[in-house]
């Protein structure tokens, strides 16, 4: 009998190690360690690149890019976390290029947690690694207090911009130009902003309407407009500091508090060079190049460059290049030119000309 004891012993200790190892490998052992050593400082916050987070088991156990789920729980052939880190999905990663490497037996550990059901053994969870952006904002919206010399910087950046006083509107002959295809009409601009515009395709004469570029200069001048009858100068909105930096090349980080669309501005030299807002589906980005100064020494836009993401992946959707010209009509410094250049996949030019201004008409 005594001798059957060590055997006994031998046989729980060994069917004890095939249960733990048909466990498969550890998360808060073995797979949390590894993606905080190869991935989550690239992979983390509101600029995690590509979207893709990686900072928390719940910032990415359900998450997907383009269809294909990171994880995908007892198959890891199919989970693109696996296939990145493989080099085996399109894009090595970490690249090729990072200092550090994992090992064929770190990723081995990766597969077979994710095959054997991608559990979650965390006892206590670890609460989600905030980039310093998203702690400053979350920061602001909950805490901060109006700091009286950010709000004047914004005040004195919107009260130096161009405007319409007492504008009567204004009537031009148009011509926009689309890709090549040229449209021609009359443009009519209300005293309350509000755009009107007939074009006309040119085929050599004169033949129908053209709905889209019709559409599309009626959304042009109408933000150029709204830009020159806004009120904002006379608003109080109270601001913040987003940071501490005073010597940013684009000038002093604003914060709007409590404000819907997530605004943030850029101000240097009595301008605001860039505006960050958010929506639901997107965020988009002004950053302006140049302005030009008016006869009293306000400001007007020359070039500025827009870009748009999505929220929800970060990838950058779209990119808009946009140059305008004026000219001085009887005290009221109108457009004469818009052109925008957009780049997706492919480039598309459209240019709006005005010409023939006639205020009051």
């Amino acid at each position: 009998m005594k001798a059957l004891i060590p055997c006994l012993c031998l046989t729980l200790n060994f069917a004890s190690a095939n249960c733990l190892n048909a466990q498969g490998p550890s998360y808060a052992k073995d797979v949390r360690p590894f993606l905080d050593k190869y991935c989550v400082e690239c992979h983390k916050g509101n600029k995690a690149s590509r979207g893709v987070k990686l900072e928390s088991y719940e910032s990415f156990i359900s998450a997907s890019r383009k269809g294909r789920k990171l994880v995908a729980a007892n198959d890891a052939d199919k989970s693109l976390l696996l296939n990145c880190v493989e080099g085996t999905g399109g894009r090595k990663m970490p690249p090729k290029k990072a200092s550090k490497q994992p090992t064929a037996k770190e990723i081995s550990v990766l597969r077979d947690w994710i095959n054997a059901g991608a559990k979650d053994d965390t006892t206590t969870k670890e609460p989600p690694i905030l980039d310093k952006d998203k702690q400053d904002t979350e920061k602001k919206a909950g805490n901060a207090k109006a700091d009286p010399v950010a709000t004047k910087l914004l005040a004195d950046s919107r009260a130096a911009r161009a405007q319409w006083e007492k504008f009567p509107g204004f009537t031009a002959d148009v011509e926009i130009n689309f890709d090549g295809k040229v449209s021609q009409g009359v443009v009519k601009v209300e005293a309350t902003g509000k755009v009107s515009c007939v074009l006309m395709v040119l085929t050599g004469r004169a033949e129908k309407l053209d709905g889209d570029a019709e559409a599309w200069a009626k959304r042009q001048l109408g933000s150029i407009v709204a830009h020159r009858i806004d009120d904002s100068a006379s608003l109080n909105t109270p601001c913040a500091f987003s940071d501490g930096e005073a010597n940013h090349p684009l000038g002093r980080a604003i914060t709007v508090l409590s404000d819907e669309l997530h605004s943030s501005y850029r101000v240097r030299d009595r301008q605001i060079i860039v505006v960050n807002r958010q929506m639901k589906d997107s965020r988009f980005s002004i950053t302006v190049l140049e302005n030009r100064t008016n006869k009293e020494g306000k400001f007007l836009p020359a070039s500025y460059v827009v870009h748009y993401w999505d929220t929800k992946t970060g990838d950058l959707e779209k990119t808009e290049s946009h140059l305008q010209t004026w000219i001085r009509v009887e005290g009221f410094d109108l457009p004469v030119t818009a052109q925008v250049i957009t780049a997706t996949k492919n480039l598309s030019t459209r240019n709006l000309t005005l010409t023939n201004h006639k205020v009051g008409k």
